[in-house]
């Protein structure tokens, strides 16, 4: 139990460090000394900036107005497929970066934040299954941690979770809003909400916890309270399109 209860604050831990890392743009203002990993972006200029040639285009049968709306609505929808160990989840690149990259990174960060738990740079990086920072706002980000636990999660409905969440949590100085369990592609998670202080920063988060075959899974959005309610719909957009592939 207490295996599974770590995976939970883990994922608050390295999405609190995120935050306060500036999603990688700066060390933050807590002493620690964390390098710059800012993530870049290139665009590449349009063939329409290219001079028109005088060959003869190549005959091609035309897409009806339907089918280029329809083809244009199901990429949108779909976004890029991130598949992770046992799942998959659709992700704007145009509204958040996978950091898979920087897990040792944050990871490392992490331990090292001021909470009373003893985790270790180890711990957090051999759970973190991914881990993505918005484009836009800096400070807001989520990630993934999965946990395998064997058949101990046979024995758990996952509302057994939220007491002890609550207890540990408070024992972490995390304060603990809520909790409800919610249906979700068949599954049942539960979703909770809690905020911390972090570098002088005030951050909310938003957990949601299921069990799968051997593993455990927790998804954690977190944001400084300013934007939260900005990225928040982004994000739901990526937990809405959570499948379990195994």
């Amino acid at each position: 139990m207490k295996k599974k209860i770590f995976a939970a604050i883990l994922a608050v831990l390295t999405a609190a460090s995120m935050a306060a890392c500036g999603n990688g743009e700066s060390g933050g203002n807590d002493g620690n000394d964390v390098p710059d990993v800012t993530v870049s972006y290139e665009t590449t200029e349009t063939d329409s900036e290219t001079e028109a040639t005088t060959e003869a285009p190549v005959e091609t049968v035309p897409e009806t107005e339907a089918e280029t709306e329809n083809a244009e609505e199901n990429a949108s929808a779909a976004g890029d497929v991130y598949s992770g160990t046992g799942y998959t989840i659709n992700v704007d690149s145009g509204k958040w970066v996978d950091a898979s990259g920087y897990i040792k990174l944050i990871s490392e960060y992490s331990a090292n934040m001021d909470t009373g738990l003893n985790v270790s740079a180890d711990d957090i990086e051999n759970m973190s299954d991914g881990m993505f920072f918005h484009a836009d706002l800096s400070g807001s980000n989520f990630n993934i941690v999965c946990n395998e636990i064997g058949d101990l999660g046979a024995d758990f409905d996952i509302s057994m979770f939220a007491g002890l969440m609550e207890e540990q949590y408070a024992a972490a100085g995390i304060t603990y809003l809520g909790d409800e369990v919610v249906e979700h592609n068949g599954k049942n998670w539960l979703k909770i909400e809690v905020e911390m202080e972090q570098s002088g920063t005030s951050m909310k988060m938003l957990q949601y916890m299921a069990l799968s075959g051997v593993n455990q899974y927790v998804v954690t959005y977190t944001s400084d309270k300013d934007n939260y309610d900005k990225a928040l719909s982004d994000f739901e957009a990526v937990f809405d399109s959570f499948k379990f592939t195994e």
